[in-house]
């Protein structure tokens, strides 16, 4: 029998053939929540290294996975949860952060989901548990052994508390389980099940879509076969995700994201959609921007709303200048009758006057005129105009006196506006300082770095990834990497030096490069030296074990091979490179390589490091858009790592655009 609900196929490719744009997701479903935590277990255990806050509701677990390497487990109360392997440097300062910074060393072992909700609970050592739930406005809490440390939000409503030292008791569950039979009512027929059932709306959409249910039908007129049907459909597609079949997908109409999901929707087939390897990594990709955002705006938010204040005061005292400058106007015009006509102040400074004819007759009708008893004043006002004469002086005294009033009114008008530009001006410069500020959360609370992006690094001439050690740790880190690689490995000939690695096989160019940037990382360039000799073998022919009986250094590498590179030049470059993904970077390289734009170079000189950085940001003036804005953005701390030493700035040898 055919169901009276299905819709007909003409219908069907109308609505597909002009399909209405839903809004953006903004939020998880407990459908996705499904997914997420599926995946988020094969990345465990991991150890978290750090906990930053992104932003007032958002933070994230800084891990390092055996498996998987390093990892960030962002978490933002406003609608989502995911694994990325971008990187924040935001700092977790803000209180809730600085509350779970206690996990740091700890390893997160288990993630569930709780009752098919939004609800995820992260069991870590010692009984510590993260959970986040996005019911409500969301909250994260961080709890041991059951009992609340801290939470975003403490609450306290019918049957539920979140507070310091209280049981933790998850949200109540929402709706019927999916298997029960439960009356429903309400407007439409997916608006009545997702009231009813424990299942989010998208869910029943698409198991309708499937099923070519009508969504918009009266739930009356849907018999209960159907709507178990629609449930057992639901229950079908939620065993997609526990059996690991997803599918990730994000949805698009035309370039906006719209929409991100573990399997293929019908529902939204015709859409543009972007499959993708793991659900965690397409959450990231299509949630990233808007955390990114959040983060921008709150860290830019108090330098803004300074800003405002600023030209909200400059506002008003603009406001009042004009009123003050027009009574000054008005005063200077009654300073030229009684000028012009001294019988009329000769009868206001007069004892038995009828002040108001008087000041009627000088256009002043409402004004009114007061004499101060024992007093050498009087006092003559209406809502336009002020002024005083004193009765006991001469009429030309008196005509003075009035103007030396209206003088007084701009120059204190002149004042005021002076110090409503100086305002503005402020204004402007912190607006800037915002602006700057926002670049710089931008950069920071989420960046998809590259494992090399920790060190020193530039590709070479040859297109082949040279990086080099900082510390001690990194060379020894490096080494490990390497060892018994195709790869090239090369160390300057002097006591405390960079280990620079090729990271494979390459050519004279590189190698000539590779030794330029072992020697410029070195003592040699604190030292003022002219030059350095280099030496350099195969990844194939070091080692981190000493002969027998010998003691090794932590961070020495031992050549079984080396080659020589005499009284290598020092001289480095710090200009701009693009990333394959056309992200910008700004670094150091040999000034033999191409780069997109060249700030400047660098040889051994008397400038400390911390001076040279504020001399290269101040050259954003010599650079285009979008070089100029990111140096704008950047702290001379930023710049630190790529400067030697005490260096002097030289004009810089004009190289391609790459």
């Amino acid at each position: 029998m055919q169901n009276p609900l299905r819709k007909e196929r003409s219908q069907v490719a109308s609505k597909e053939t002009e399909p209405a744009i839903p809004k953006p997701k903004a939020a998880l479903s407990a459908f996705d929540i499904a997914a997420i935590v599926r995946e988020l277990n094969t990345f465990l255990p991991a150890r978290v290294n750090s906990v930053r806050q992104l932003h007032a509701r958002a933070i994230a677990l800084e891990l390092y996975s055996p498996g998987s390497g390093q990892l960030s487990l962002v978490m933002d109360a406003q609608g989502f949860i995911f694994i990325t392997r971008s990187q924040s440097k935001s700092s977790a300062s803000k209180l809730f952060g600085s509350s779970l910074a206690e996990l740091k060393g700890g390893w997160l072992r288990n993630a569930e989901q709780m009752d098919f909700d939004r609800v995820v609970r992260l069991s870590l050592d010692d009984e510590y548990s993260v959970i986040f739930e996005l019911v409500g406005k969301g909250n994260i809490l961080l709890t041991k052994s059951g009992r609340v440390l801290a939470a975003l939000d403490y609450i306290r409503v019918k049957g539920r508390e979140i507070r310091p030292g209280s049981s933790y008791a998850p949200p109540p569950k929402r709706g019927a389980d999916l298997r029960s039979v439960v009356p429903i009512a309400g407007n439409t027929l997916i608006q009545a099940m997702s009231h009813s059932y424990s299942c989010p709306a998208e869910l029943y959409r698409e198991a309708m879509r499937r099923l070519g249910v009508d969504e918009l039908a009266p739930p009356d007129s849907v018999s209960a076969e159907v709507v178990a049907s629609i449930n057992t459909k639901c229950l079908e597609l939620i065993q997609l995700v526990q059996a690991d079949k997803l599918q990730p997908v994000i949805v698009c109409a035309g370039s906006t994201k719209i929409n991100v999901h573990p399997i293929h929707f019908v529902s939204e087939e015709s859409f543009e959609t972007l499959e993708r390897d793991l659900f965690n990594l397409a959450v990231a990709e299509y949630y990233e921007p808007f955390i990114v955002s959040r983060a921008a705006n709150e860290a830019a938010g108090s330098v803004r709303a300074e800003a405002e204040r600023k030209l909200a005061t400059a506002a008003r005292t603009r406001e009042q200048t004009q009123e003050e400058l027009a009574k000054a106007a008005a005063i200077r015009r009654v300073a030229d009758q009684l000028s012009y006509n001294p019988t009329y102040l000769e009868r206001l400074l007069s004892p038995n006057t009828d002040e108001k004819g008087v000041l009627s007759e000088l256009g002043f009708s409402g004004a009114a005129a007061r004499r101060f008893r024992g007093a050498n004043e009087i006092e003559v006002s209406d809502e336009k105009i002020g002024f005083k004469l004193r009765p006991r002086e001469s009429i030309h005294y008196n005509v003075g006196y009035v103007y030396d009033q209206a003088k007084e009114l701009e120059r204190k008008a002149k004042k005021a506006l002076e110090a409503a530009d100086k305002l503005e001006a402020e204004a402007k410069q912190i607006s800037e300082q915002a602006r700057l500020v926002t670049v710089r959360s931008t950069r920071s609370s989420l960046v998809n770095k590259r494992w090399f992006e920790k060190y020193r690094w530039f590709f070479s001439s040859e297109g082949i990834l040279v990086v080099a050690g900082r510390d001690v740790s990194q060379n020894e880190a490096l080494a490990k990497r390497f060892m018994g690689r195709d790869a090239l490995v090369a160390h300057a000939d002097i006591r405390g030096a960079s280990l620079v690695v090729a990271t494979k096989g390459c050519g004279d160019a590189t190698i000539r490069e590779v030794a330029c940037y072992a020697a410029c990382y070195s003592k040699g360039w604190s030292q003022g030296l002219g030059g350095v000799d280099v030496f350099y073998t195969s990844a194939e022919n070091i080692s981190l074990t000493p002969p027998t009986g010998e003691f090794l250094p932590r961070g020495s590498v031992i050549f079984k091979e080396k080659n020589f590179i005499k009284s290598v030049p020092l001289r480095l470059s710090v200009g701009f490179s693009r990333l394959e993904d056309g992200s910008l970077r700004l670094h150091s390289f040999p000034p033999s390589v191409a780069s997109e734009v060249t700030l400047a170079d660098l040889v051994p000189g008397e400038t400390n490091p911390n001076d040279l950085a504020k001399k290269l940001l101040s050259l954003n003036t010599s650079v285009d858009e979008p070089y100029s804005e990111y140096l704008k953005g950047t702290r001379t701390d930023e710049l630190l790592p790529f400067i030697p030493g005490p260096s002097k700035l030289i004009p810089s040898t004009p190289k391609p655009k790459i």
